[in-house]
């Protein structure tokens, strides 16, 4: 089975969503949908760009505590005049043509540098927070996508019943004129019924136009090539399990502990902490080890035809005594910085708890929803069917038939729409608290109950 296959993050996930059930290996609509966006979407791969530039950071960092060595070689050629006494005191000027080359080779390696050690501490930070905020990237690819996505299927579904409506408003149209023909109808019916006809087409070509624009959105993230979505079975609009754990406590526990934004807004308030650290450095000394070689060749107008070469060994101490209140006003600064990212830490465990509960609700009243929904969708079928039965019986008109199938059409739209605000819903809940994104796609993938599909356009 599926469930035994996914790995343990998998599974957990689609419990989450499920309340315990293993997912079908066939639903894997909205994961195809996933793994186009990330190929597809600019912002996801601006996001990608900017991961990798963060993963830099560490690497700048060190270069501070590893040993530099610089090569240097100039060439200069000289002409001139040069004037000088003579032994008899007179003076005596002659012409300079020369060159004068030199070439050197110097090595500095830090012994002692608090202020890169503490760099690096802080790059490591700065890169943990760049990883985190690709996982905030990626959550939010898949909100947009989720919300393209459904927002795709509903108007897929208000086209077909736009199409329904049109089908029957053309009927009792023609059921109209056909009773006018044989005396039994009135103009006024006649043109009532042709209103509603012109009425439907024209909530068609609202329909139609709500579609395209909705495809045009999910394209916008999933990229043109990822094609269309596969329509979502009409068998699986069905009452959707209830949430496990069954407690808000639980899901804002686990929210509070796992979800990206928060755990990228705590590591933020490391990397203000370690800046602190940084900053506090420019009180220290420095010492590095220096040591060079150099070669020069007519190194001036005394040293003509001379060469010399000089090897040097030692020692470099830097001690800060006064930077004009640099450091500290530094310290103060990196002290404000942390103060702020701890209030913005707390504000987002704030808005996280709240946007759990919203979702939470959203989802435990959803269930009832839905059942309000197919018990309505129910209703107008029995009632469409009692409609059909009695106008076969001669106790009701071909209208009021028409009259019922529209109700059952419009109850099929809105228990549409109910499930998929739903279904929006759970996958927001899964992603504020915690759960990858894929796990997430894969959960709703399982709950949609959509045929696998090729990833061919």
């Amino acid at each position: 089975m599926a469930g035994e296959k996914s790995s343990v993050g998998a599974r957990l996930a689609v419990a989450l969503a499920l309340g315990g059930m293993l997912a079908p290996a066939w639903a894997s609509e909205l994961q195809r949908l996933l793994e186009a966006a990330r190929t597809n979407d600019a912002s996801y791969r601006a996001a990608q760009q900017e991961l990798a530039s963060g993963r830099q950071v560490i690497p700048l960092a060190r270069a501070g505590l590893l040993p530099s060595l610089s090569f240097s070689a100039s060439d200069a050629m000289v002409r001139g005049s040069r004037t000088a006494p003579n032994f008899l005191g007179q003076s005596v000027t002659s012409d300079l043509d020369y060159r004068a080359p030199q070439y050197s080779l110097n090595l500095r390696m830090p012994l002692y540098n608090a202020d890169a050690s503490r760099r690096v501490k802080q790059a490591e930070s700065q890169s943990a927070y760049s990883e985190l905020v690709f996982a905030v990237r990626t959550a939010d690819l898949l909100e947009r996508l989720g919300t393209a996505y459904f927002q795709n299927l509903y108007a897929a579904d208000l086209v077909r019943s736009a199409q329904s409506q049109v089908a029957l408003a053309q009927a009792q149209a023609e059921l109209a004129q056909r009773r006018e023909q044989r005396g039994e109808g009135t103009r006024p019916e006649v043109a009532e019924a042709q209103a509603s006809l012109d009425a439907a087409r024209v909530q068609l070509r609202e329909a139609e136009d709500q579609l395209s624009n909705a495809r045009l959105a999910l394209q916008h993230v999933s990229g043109p090539q990822a094609g269309e979505p596969a329509a979502a079975p009409r068998a699986a609009a069905m009452a959707l399990p209830p949430l496990q754990p069954a407690t808000l406590e639980a899901w804002v526990t686990r929210a509070l502990t796992d979800n990206s934004a928060l755990r990228a807004r705590r590591q933020a308030v490391e990397v203000a902490r370690s800046a602190v650290e940084r900053a506090g450095a420019g009180h220290l000394p420095r010492l590095d080890l220096v040591a060079g070689m150099s070669t020069s060749r007519n190194d001036s107008v005394s040293s003509l035809n001379q060469s010399s070469r000089q090897n040097s060994l030692g020692l470099q101490l830097n001690v800060p005594i006064y930077a004009g209140g640099s450091v500290d006003a530094t310290i103060t600064q990196a002290l404000a910085e942390q103060g702020k990212a701890e209030a913005e830490l707390e504000a987002e465990e704030r808005s996280v708890t709240r946007e759990v509960q919203r979702f939470f609700l959203s989802v435990t009243q959803g269930g009832a929803r839905l059942g309000a929904g197919a018990n309505a969708l129910a209703a107008a079928r029995l009632s469409a069917l009692g409609a059909r039965r009695l106008a076969d019986g001669g106790l009701a008109t071909e209208a009021d038939v028409l009259a019922a199938q529209r109700r059952v059409s419009e109850a099929e739209r809105e228990l549409a729409r109910i499930r998929y605000e739903d279904l929006l819903a759970r996958l927001r809940l899964l992603l504020r608290a915690g759960v990858d994104a894929a796990e997430v796609a894969s959960a709703i993938d399982s709950l949609m109950g959509t045929p696998a599909r090729s990833s061919a356009p």
